[in-house]
């Protein structure tokens, strides 16, 4: 809801970036549990078309967030 606000870009960004964590942080999760699985021989495995454009701009949004209070 927050993104479709009329914000600053910087602010946008940042709502980008936490929106980006949040699903993130949702497939860390689904990644444990899958490894749990695996453990116990109980994995199925569910082959899914990938975005990988989008992946990369993500990686890029949160990278560029990261580095910059370091200054790079």
């Amino acid at each position: 809801i927050l993104i479709d606000t009329d914000d600053t870009p910087e602010q946008c960004n940042y709502l980008k970036t936490i929106h980006v964590s949040a699903i993130t942080l949702g497939n860390i999760f689904n990644d444990i549990i899958e490894l749990d699985k695996i453990e116990r021989r109980k994995v199925k495995l569910d082959n899914q078309p990938t975005d990988f454009t989008g992946f990369i701009a993500d990686l890029e949004n949160i990278a560029g967030l990261l580095a910059q209070p370091k200054g790079i």
